[in-house]
């Protein structure tokens, strides 16, 4: 097994176009929907959901983790993640 070091333009070729700003990534259906544009052979493999208690406020943590395999690199997965980005309240995906 090999590490990718440059994982951004592995994450590029897996997720080629970026995500419209016109996308509702809200709490509500945000997730569901960053979750049906996966590959078809992508996998959640775990997940984490934490409140953390702040000095003025709380704030919800919360990352979803999934595999897939890399177009035309064969025997290559990439680990991506979708993240709650509670201070704008919408869902990102990231590598």
């Amino acid at each position: 097994m090999e590490f990718i070091a440059d994982h951004n333009s592995v994450f590029l070729m897996v997720f080629p176009e970026q995500l419209s700003e016109e996308l509702d990534l809200s709490w509500g259906n945000g997730f569901e929907l960053l979750e049906s544009l996966n590959p078809s052979d992508a996998i959640e493999v775990a997940d984490h959901y934490d409140e953390v208690d702040g000095f003025a406020q709380t704030w919800i943590s919360r990352i979803h983790y999934f595999v897939c395999s890399v177009p035309k690199q064969k025997g290559s997965y990439l680990l991506f993640a979708f993240h709650w980005d509670d201070n704008y309240c919408i869902w990102l995906r990231e590598s």
